[in-house]
């Protein structure tokens, strides 16, 4: 039932790359819970803050949308260099 993470003792490039994505992982998650914050704190406003999360969301939906239609009608290996 637990995850086999043995491959991070092996392969020193899986161990950097899960390490950056981890970090990057956190990095974007904390960004996700500022920014509302950053605005409710200047504005005073839950109207404003809620309208900052549906902006994010939108956005994150309609990348999520067109990288999926891309991914779909592109060759991958040209994506990957890109």
């Amino acid at each position: 039932m637990f995850l086999d993470l043995s491959i991070l003792r092996f392969n020193k490039n899986f161990r950097l790359l899960f390490a950056a994505q981890v970090i990057s992982s956190f990095g974007s998650q904390m960004t996700m819970v500022t920014i509302p914050f950053q605005v409710y704190s200047i504005t005073n406003s839950i109207f404003l803050t809620g309208l900052v999360g549906s902006v994010e969301l939108l956005a994150l939906g309609l990348t999520v949308l067109i990288g999926g239609v891309l991914s779909d009608r592109l060759n991958r290996k040209h994506i990957m260099i890109a």
